[in-house]
């Protein structure tokens, strides 16, 4: 042993002693040993991520409205600053993502043909932005007068997809009856109510069709200028895909009736089309614009 631990005599090492054991005592007081660590602040559970209450509170961006505006003018209020609020995050790239607890699950992944996926996360939350920036302008034009949309804004086009209810249905004939003899129902339906109307899907050669389009089960395509009419193609094509509807028997069963209408054959005589003249009301045979052809 080294000199510095030899005690000079027995006196001196008892009170060495003593001074130890108040030293043990005064650690083990309260009836447990303190730690190494005992004087620092013990750590809240999940510190290291932070818990729900540490989370910083984001207040909404509008908490104080002007006052004596009355419910309508709210409503206007708050959606003209939504509109500027989305074109500022569009020019900056900004995407809203929101919280994991309120986020809505993801849905399948769907894959290109070289393998990228077309439906992140990032894609389907620009193109939920954009929705809502186009209904939003839409909005404006039909409800302000005089309201001049931004400058690099162009109307696009309003799309909606009805899915064909093959699997509940597997051997109805849902492609004939939207389309019809010669394209006679299809023809139709967008006459009537202004739409591009198309079918497409898996399994349909529609070459202008994206490649989600190709992944997707087969459905109708609705394209559109205003709401009022997708609405009214959705309400036209509704029956059509229910096949114990009265609309989907009478387009099934009246379709070479249609046909014949079309060629210029009925029974009723006035409206029987001309095949040379294309009048209404007579036959060819009995066109009286031609002498070179005599079928009596």
């Amino acid at each position: 042993m080294s000199d510095s631990l030899v005690l000079a005599d027995a006196t001196q090492a008892l009170v060495l002693a003593d001074a130890r054991h108040e030293q043990s005592l005064a650690l083990l007081e309260g009836g447990k040993r303190k730690g190494q660590w005992a004087s620092s602040a013990v750590p809240k559970r999940g510190r290291r991520w932070g818990l729900v209450e540490d989370k910083p509170f984001k207040p909404l961006p509008y908490v104080d409205l002007p006052v004596g505006l009355s419910e309508q003018e709210v409503d206007q209020f708050l959606r003209e600053q939504r509109l500027e609020d989305l074109h500022r995050k569009l020019q900056l790239q900004q995407l809203e993502d929101f919280d994991p607890d309120i986020r809505p699950p993801s849905p399948p992944p769907v894959y290109d043909r070289a393998g990228n996926r077309l439906n992140t996360r990032e894609i389907r939350v620009r193109k939920s932005m954009l929705a809502e920036y186009n209904r939003l302008i839409r909005y404006m034009i039909k409800t302000i007068d005089g309201y001049e949309p931004p400058l690099d804004w162009r109307p696009q086009k309003l799309i909606k997809k009805v899915i064909i209810p093959y699997e509940r249905y597997p051997t109805a004939p849902f492609m004939g009856v939207i389309i019809g003899a010669r394209g006679v129902n299809h023809r139709r339906l967008q006459e009537v109510t202004g739409c591009r109307i198309f079918i497409r899907g898996r399994d349909v050669g529609d070459k202008f069709q994206t490649e989600e389009e190709l992944q997707m089960p087969q459905h109708v395509h609705i394209e559109g200028d205003t709401e009022e009419q997708i609405a009214a193609a959705d309400e036209l094509i509704k029956p059509l895909l229910n096949p114990e509807s009265p609309e989907f028997e009478y387009a099934r069963t009246h379709g070479m009736q249609q046909l014949a209408t079309v060629n210029g054959f009925t029974l009723k005589r006035a409206e029987q089309r001309c095949g040379i003249c294309g009048a209404i009301g007579h036959l060819g045979f009995e066109c009286p614009e031609t002498d070179s052809f005599r079928y009596k």
